[in-house]
C-alpha cells in the first residue's frame, strides 16, 4: 500500500515485536501511522525501525517512545529517521561512557548527568 516491499515491512514489524514485546497488530499500527505521517519521506523509516530498535531498547525506550522520538525529530526538521535514530544511538554511547567532557556538557545545559545516566 505504501510502496514498501513486504519483506521490509515484516522485518520492521518483527523488530518491534521482538525488541519491545508488542503484538503484530501494534507493530503494524506503528508502521502504518509512521507511513501516513510522512516519516518515510526519505525512504528510511522501515530500515530505521529494523536497524535501531535494538538501540532504542538498550536505551530503555519502548516502541511508542521510539516512534515519538522519530516523529518529534521529523517535525523539528531532522531529515530522515535514520539521522534521528543515530542521534539516540550516539547519546546512549555518551551516557554509557560518561567522562568529564560528557558530564560538563550536561552540566552546561543545567542537567544532572548522574540522574540522566541512571536511565541507561
Amino acid at each position: 500500500v505504501f510502496g514498501v516491499e513486504t519483506p521490509a515491512s515484516i522485518d520492521a514489524a518483527r523488530a518491534l515485536m521482538e525488541r519491545f514485546g508488542v503484538d503484530s497488530e501494534t507493530a503494524f499500527n506503528i508502521i502504518t501511522t509512521g507511513m501516513q505521517s510522512g516519516l518515510s519521506a526519505n525512504g528510511d523509516f522501515m530500515e530505521s525501525i529494523t536497524e535501531y530498535a535494538p538501540v532504542f531498547e538498550a536505551a530503555g525506550f519502548n516502541a511508542a517512545q521510539m516512534y515519538s522520538i522519530m516523529e518529534s525529530g521529523a517535525a523539528s526538521g531532522v531529515l530522515g529517521t535514520d539521522k534521528i535514530s543515530d542521534a539516540v544511538k550516539e547519546m546512549n554511547i555518551k551516557l554509557t561512557e560518561g567522562g568529564d567532557a560528557t558530564r560538563d556538557a550536561f552540566s552546561s545545559m543545567g542537567m544532572n548527568f548522574n540522574e540522566i545516566a541512571g536511565f541507561v
